[in-house]
Formats: structure tokens, C-alpha cells, sequence
């Protein structure tokens, strides 16, 4: 599949003035079949297990349970587990854990909306709510010191937060405003009614479009943003770089391509139709992209990737039973 090269990037005061072209990707993007080493796991038999973050170190986070029952859970490189709840919460869901070990993360008392948590290595957990929300809050990304983004709902809109490590909250508005990632350096993207965004840490907001409903999922420490475009219901993936330049890509002639973390070398993992069921792919820098599903797959949802290549997610076994999985390269 050949890639699409477009250049759109304005911050808000050169909004009117953006310009947007494409051009052809030099290279060729590939896809192909390939084998390599996974290692699967479920935290409880009987019960789904969904990873949602792996750290430099290997370390996974995610949940384990049926929907509405989740409760949290790390995997060590060892292979050793340890699940662990917020007291008294009805569901606990972590979403992210920085290097250190730290787990960011939401959960629901009975009749609640949700609120947010961040656990310590040692076990230490904290939880902590957004001031005036009403519809709940929702942690995405904790980074290396430990600065949680996410975002949060009052009234009839939603907002961005970041909240830093001493517990300071800013509040990110530019009109019904999501954050869905953050970096190591304080930056984060998302949405808002302005458009797709890159945030840097004082505050200044960069404005861009990679076509039709750009939705921004994860953001690097080079500035690199990766997520979806929809033209005409059709899901595509996209690589921003911290330039402004923008790379359109889909897996194959899958109509729905959805990249969902990016390491800091570039190199992205996501899913794509493949056929009527869902397949992981990794793209590589040069654009190369390898296919992948567990064996017995029959549905793979890959959620992140870390430094060295290595991916986590769930899978769907032949009972639809969710698996979870790392990929090694």
C-alpha cells in the first residue's frame, strides 16, 4: 500500500491561513505475515484479561473481569501477577504506567460516575477526583513524573485535565475538549470543537487536520502524533510528525486501519479489518508494515507498545474468551 504524505499544521492565531496538500510517499509500505514470539496470559481462568500499557521494562497493566465487575492487575517479566482494587469501587480500570511503575487509571463506586487513581509501584494507591466535575473523569496517560492527563465531564461538555504529581490540576479548554494521551515532556493531543491539537506543556495549542475527523489517539516524546482519519466512514491511520507533516496509512485494503500507541522510535501498533475480523499490525519507521495475530486468534486488539518493540493487548480465543498477549520482536 503506497502512503499519502499531507502538510497541515497552524497554531490558533494562523488558523485562517493553513494550507493543506498531499504528497506521494517515497518508499513503498508493505504488509506481510510474520511469526514471532508471544507470550499469553490470563489473570483469573473463566474471566476476560485486557491489557491496556506496557512500560520500557516490560511491565503490563490492564483489567481483568467482565464488563462493569474490572478490577486491576500488573504483570511482571517474570510472568508474576499481582491484581489489586480500588477499596470499596465497584470497577477499577487502569489505562496507563509510566517507568517507574506507576498506574494511572479510573473506577466507579455503586451509582457513581467515574473518578481517578494513581498507584505507586510499592502499592500505595491514591485516588483523586477533578473539582465541579459531574460526569465522571477519565485518566489516559501517566508519564515518567508522574503528570496524569485525561479528561473529564461537567454539565453538557468535557474538558482536558492535567493533574501533576503533587496534585495541581490544569483544566484544557478549547470546546468540548478530550485529551487522549500525553508525553514524558508535558505535551498531550486530542480534540476539542477548534480541531484536532498539540498542546505543549506552557500551554500553546497547535491546530491541525490529517483529513475527515482526525482523532488523535497517542503522542510521543518526539512530538509524534499517530491516530485516525474517517473520509467516508472509512477508517485510516495517520502519522503526524512534531514538523507538521502528515502521513496517511492503511493496512492492506482494510476499510478500517486504527493505530493506537506509538513508541518513541516512531514505530506504531494498532488493528485492522482484516476480512471481517480484527488483526494486529506493527508499522515500522520506514513505513513497513507486518500483519500479526496470536495463534488462534480470532480477533486481536493491540494497545501498546514500548521502547524496545514489545506490544501488548488482548485477543479473542476460540471460545471469544479475551487473552491477553506480548509481542516480543
Amino acid at each position: 500500500m503506497i502512503g499519502r504524505r499531507a502538510q497541515n499544521s497552524f497554531s490558533s492565531a494562523s488558523l485562517a491561513g493553513a494550507v493543506f496538500m498531499f504528497a506521494a510517499l517515497a518508499g513503498f509500505v508493505s504488509t506481510a505475515q510474520a511469526k514471532t514470539k508471544f507470550v499469553t496470559f490470563t489473570v483469573v481462568d473463566g474471566l476476560p484479561t485486557s491489557p491496556t500499557s506496557i512500560n520500557a521494562k516490560g511491565v503490563v497493566t490492564g483489567s481483568y473481569g467482565f464488563s462493569g465487575t474490572e478490577q486491576g492487575f500488573v504483570r511482571l517479566p517474570d510472568g508474576t501477577i499481582e491484581t489489586f482494587q480500588v477499596p470499596g469501587a465497584l470497577h477499577t480500570d487502569p489505562t496507563s504506567i509510566n517507568i517507574k511503575g506507576e498506574i494511572a487509571g479510573r473506577y466507579a463506586d455503586s451509582g457513581e460516575p467515574s473518578h481517578g487513581f494513581l498507584r505507586k509501584a510499592d502499592g500505595t494507591l491514591k485516588t483523586f477526583k477533578i473539582p465541579h466535575d459531574n460526569n465522571g473523569d477519565n485518566p489516559v496517560t501517566v508519564n515518567s513524573s508522574g503528570m496524569v492527563f485525561g479528561y473529564f465531564g461537567r454539565g453538557r461538555t468535557y474538558y482536558g485535565f492535567i493533574r501533576t504529581k503533587n496534585g495541581t490540576v490544569t483544566t484544557v479548554d478549547c470546546g468540548r475538549t478530550f485529551i487522549m494521551a500525553g508525553n514524558d515532556l508535558g505535551a498531550s493531543t486530542g480534540n476539542c470543537v477548534s480541531g484536532a491539537f498539540v498542546r505543549d506543556p506552557d500551554g500553546t495549542f497547535t491546530f491541525f487536520s490529517a483529513g475527515e475527523s482526525t482523532n488523535p489517539l497517542n503522542i510521543n516524546n518526539e512530538g509524534m502524533v499517530t491516530g485516525t482519519i474517517e473520509p467516508q466512514e472509512q477508517l485510516e491511520g495517520f502519522l503526524r510528525l512534531a514538523d507538521g507533516t502528515v502521513t496517511l496509512f492503511t493496512v492492506g485494503q482494510s476499510n478500517g486501519t486504527t493505530p493506537k500507541s506509538i513508541n518513541n522510535d516512531g514505530t506504531i501498533t494498532g488493528n485492522f479489518d482484516n476480512g471481517g475480523i480484527a488483526s494486529g499490525f506493527v508499522r515500522a519507521v520506514d513505513g513497513t508494515i507486518t500483519i500479526f495475530d496470536p495463534e488462534g486468534s480470532k480477533g486481536t486488539f493491540p494497545t501498546s507498545i514500548n521502547d524496545k518493540g514489545a506490544i501488548t493487548g488482548q485477543y479473542a480465543d476460540q471460545n471469544n474468551q479475551g487473552i491477553g498477549f506480548i509481542r516480543f520482536p
